[in-house]
């Protein structure tokens, strides 16, 4: 058998034999050597494409034409000067649209030399995943957008811009200030930093709005929606205040004046040329392939020797010198034929065992199914009824009853009439007869209907005006023993709410508070209403029935074990406030108003719950809904102030958590 962690250290090493053999390490081959110009600096801006531009210049001229070359970095906003005074020699990915001035004084001062064009086209702009178009159509068109569609949209991204460094030569907070757009944007310290917190956003699904531009390898591994700002015009860029767009821009090459007394080095700069797949193909080895900023360089190098050769001319006959680079083709050849066997071998070899531990598998639930099954023919050969529920036995009982006698016809209607009721689940219905409603008041009738014959409570009866809440600064000694009890796994919800009514305490009210205050939400979710979340959990704990087991008890031991995870998994679950709250929250109410009867029971008897909720997860269903209208009411919506994103998120959290609640799903 062959063990796949065996197989991928195998694999390692074959591709690291592999690599080596085809020269994509450095150091490089060595290569006639026949300039003798005076060192180079070139300049490193603080992003991943200049770095490479960088290092593929300084390996050609230092392994190639025995030029010394020195990759130095160099702020984008303070490299100018350093051109001017020849501490550095070149930089090789100027974006002209952030630079007009510096251009305008260096370039066209003479100090600092045009180089041509890099060969790539860029542009710059703000992006946002995909995924908001689903919500949120019209959230790319920031040009055309009114200011309610403004309001909202800012809101779903935080009123938030995430930018790179200051260094860089951006227009974000000029645009955002011409255009009266009150976004705060935030300076990252790197490019990793930016790309980092727009990988964690789109991990979790959540919206970000950034800055970033093109060509760029992010945009393989996530789909982007670029924000199409005010229109750029040349105009707009020579005004005091820039309020457009980035605009679609040639990159440049400068070089200090004094390059040109190393005419190998000056005419290499000038030939200097790398496209915009060039450009993808040496990020792509960045991203995907973990090399260094150097090994990327060298393996374009080692890739595109007809492409390089042509910027090193001769000194004397204007050829350039070949890149001696001899592959054994062979031996890759082999290595490689080896590689793929050694994979199908391993990809066979676990699909092998996989089958045969499924047939063992599905062997032993075969006979368990049988086992089973034999079991329960012979329960139901011994006594034919034991396995009916007892209002199918008493229904049973009364039809053995009817048939056994001669029954005149009214009995007879009055027994058939008996055992409907039974059998339609209205035992505890209020028989609405006109002539009693026309008797009774108002508000009697609904009294009745709801309190005493439907056995309910009603979300309307329930009191939400002068209900004592706790006062968390006055805390007594008997609360904090009560509160005591819930940081172990053994905590007994039955003990907790004996305990709490003897000591006149409400146990959700209790319960929740203190876990909120345990996982710092309320510290953090400042728009939720404290007074009318704790009326809230009194009026909650009002909507429980007394059943054998979906009850108040049993909430809270849900509830202690939900804040018990929570806490257990935090270092793997890392949950923000909000979803430490739903979830929370979630365990208060996921048994509200609970009948004592399970959802088979309401869909074999054709209840109003099953028809309202068309037999899919119909208890669920109704709870999730009792608690949000019970939320409606003005005095306990403690969530009034959450902005509609913060809302739609809370109550999608939410409902989730309780749906998920159907054992039967």
């Amino acid at each position: 058998t062959v063990h796949l962690p065996h197989v991928m250290r195998l694999l390692s090493l074959l591709l690291l034999l592999v690599a080596v053999t085809a020269g994509l390490y450095c150091p490089l081959p060595d290569a006639p050597r026949e300039w003798d110009d005076e060192a180079v600096t070139l300049a490193e801006n603080s992003w991943t494409s200049s770095a490479l531009s960088a290092a593929v210049a300084g390996i050609i001229l230092s392994n190639y034409m025995g030029v010394t070359a020195r990759v130095v970095p160099a702020a984008e906003s303070t490299m100018w000067p350093k051109l001017a005074s020849g501490e550095l020699d070149a930089c090789l990915e100027v974006w002209p649209s952030g630079h007009a001035e510096d251009i305008a004084t260096y370039v066209g001062g003479g100090t600092v030399v045009d180089a041509g064009l890099l060969g790539t086209v860029g542009r710059i702009g703000w992006y946002f995943p995909d995924y908001v178009l689903v919500d949120y159509p019209y959230a790319a068109n920031f040009a055309s957008l009114d200011e309610l569609h403004l309001r909202t949209i800012f809101d779903v991204f935080n009123y938030t811009l995430y930018d790179g460094p200051t260094a860089w030569t951006s227009h974000d907070e000029a645009i955002c200030a011409c255009n009266g757009w009150n976004l705060t944007v935030v300076h990252t310290e790197s490019e990793e930093q930016l790309l980092a917190r727009v990988d964690d956003a789109i991990s979790r699904r959540a919206p970000i709005l950034f800055y970033l531009w093109t060509p760029h390898q992010v945009f393989s591994k996530h789909n982007l929606v670029r924000v199409s700002l005010p229109v750029y015009t040349a105009s707009c860029y020579r005004q005091t205040e820039i309020c457009c767009d980035y605009p679609e821009e040639d990159l440049l090459k400068v070089a200090t004046q004094t390059l040109q007394d190393n005419p190998g080095s000056f005419r290499f700069t000038q030939m200097f040329t790398l496209k915009r797949e060039d450009q993808i193909e040496m990020l792509s080895y960045v991203a995907y392939s973990n090399l260094s900023i150097t090994e990327s360089a060298c393996a374009w190098v080692q890739n595109h020797a007809d492409t390089w050769r042509l910027w090193v001319i001769d000194r004397t006959d204007g050829h350039g010198p070949r890149l001696q680079v001899v592959l054994p083709v062979s031996l890759v050849a082999l290595f490689l034929a080896l590689l793929v066997a050694v994979i199908l071998l391993a990809i066979v070899a676990h699909q092998i065992r996989q089958r045969r531990r499924m047939r063992k598998i599905n062997i032993e639930l075969e006979t368990q199914n049988k086992q089973l099954l034999t079991a329960l023919m012979g329960t139901e050969t011994v006594e034919g009824e034991l396995l009916d529920t007892p209002v199918e036995s008493v229904i049973g009982i009364l039809k053995t009853f009817l048939q056994g006698k001669v029954w005149t016809e009214q009995e007879k209607l009055q027994l058939e009439f008996v055992i409907g009721m039974i059998a339609s689940r209205k035992l505890f219905r209020f028989d609405d007869n006109p002539e009693v409603s026309e008797s009774l008041e108002k508000d009697v009738k609904e009294y009745l209907y709801d309190q005493i014959l439907q056995k309910t409570y009603s979300v309307h009866t329930i009191p939400t005006d002068n209900v004592d809440v706790i006062e968390w600064d006055e805390l007594q000694q008997t609360d904090l023993a009560l509160l005591s009890m819930t940081g172990a796994w053994s905590f007994s919800g039955v003990d907790f709410v004996t305990q709490c009514e003897e000591a006149g305490k409400n146990p959700f009210e209790l319960l929740l508070m203190h876990f909120l205050r345990e996982h710092s939400v309320l510290d953090t979710l400042t728009t939720i209403n404290v007074p009318k979340l704790q009326q809230y959990m009194v009026a909650t704990y009002m909507m429980y029935k007394d059943n054998p087991y979906h009850n108040t008890r049993h909430v809270c031991d849900v509830a202690q074990a939900v804040h018990w995870m929570i806490l257990a998994c935090d270092n793997v679950m890392q949950l923000q406030p909000l979803e430490r709250f739903a979830l929370l929250f979630a365990s208060f109410i996921h048994d509200m108003s609970h009948p004592g009867v399970n959802n088979n029971f309401l869909i074999a008897t054709r209840d109003d719950l099953a028809q309202t909720y068309n037999d899919i997860s119909v208890l669920e269903s109704m709870h999730v809904s009792s608690a949000f209208k019970l939320m409606a009411q003005p005095a306990l919506n403690f969530i009034a102030d959450f902005s509609p994103h913060k809302y739609k998120e809370f109550r999608s959290l939410v409902v989730t958590a309780i749906l998920a609640t159907d054992m039967a799903k």
